[in-house]
């Protein structure tokens, strides 16, 4: 019918199967809303073997080992327009202020209403932006502190040296790394060194322990 909103297929990508399960059948209670699958990791996801792309990706921020930059990066590798909605169990300042970085459309919580989620779905699907009231109090706090000058060693940090230092911190090696970002073993060796140098951290361990704090990574 003229004047009706196009369909909206969503993907959900969430290890616990009860908050996936009742996601999506919550979901497809909802007019304009079709849910493509529910799945627990990026991997899976990618073996579904899909026809056709999903508009809007609702990812657990906590998922694949809590590789929040990874499990981004294998979402946009896969199907590279698509709109991505991060589910928080927590709020992480490194996270919140960093996902919009590498392209997340909207944020909500786990405590957020199922209403608040398809309030984010159907804004990114129709191409914009939406944070629920808790991330955007957040967003607020931590604008404030950097207004004031308190800022982070983190802060300073490029995206480049973000992902490394994501990467890094999950356990994975320089070599495993560089293979995961398309760069040369040097190349990561040498925004490590960097890392270090701005955070004042001098070991491998003590990047891991940074990485967990920020929230970039779950231990």
């Amino acid at each position: 019918m003229q004047g009706e909103s196009p369909v909206i297929c969503v993907l959900l990508i969430d290890e616990q199967e009860m908050v996936r399960t009742g996601t999506a059948l919550h979901l497809r209670s909802i007019d304009g809303l079709k849910v493509h699958a529910g799945v627990r990791t990026c991997r899976e996801a990618l073996a579904l073997g899909l026809t056709a792309a999903p508009d809007v990706v609702v990812l657990d921020a906590d998922g694949d080992g809590g590789d929040v930059v990874a499990s981004i990066g294998v979402v946009r590798g896969a199907w590279r327009d698509v709109r991505i909605v991060l589910l928080l169990t927590v709020l992480r300042d490194a996270v919140l202020t960093g996902a919009p970085v590498h392209g997340v459309d909207g944020m909500v919580t786990r405590h957020d209403s199922l209403g608040t989620l398809v309030e984010a779905i159907r804004a990114a699907g129709g191409g914009r932006r939406f944070h629920s009231r808790a991330v955007w109090t957040r967003l607020v706090a931590l604008s404030s502190r950097r207004a004031s000058g308190e800022v982070t060693a983190s802060a300073s940090l490029t995206r480049r040296e973000r992902q490394v230092l994501c990467h890094l911190g999950s356990g994975r090696t320089v070599r495993e790394a560089a293979s995961e970002l398309g760069l040369s073993p040097r190349t990561v060796e040498n925004h490590k060194n960097r890392l270090m140098g701005k955070l004042d951290v001098h070991t491998s361990i003590g990047l891991a322990r940074y990485a967990i704090r920020e929230g970039l990574v779950v231990p």
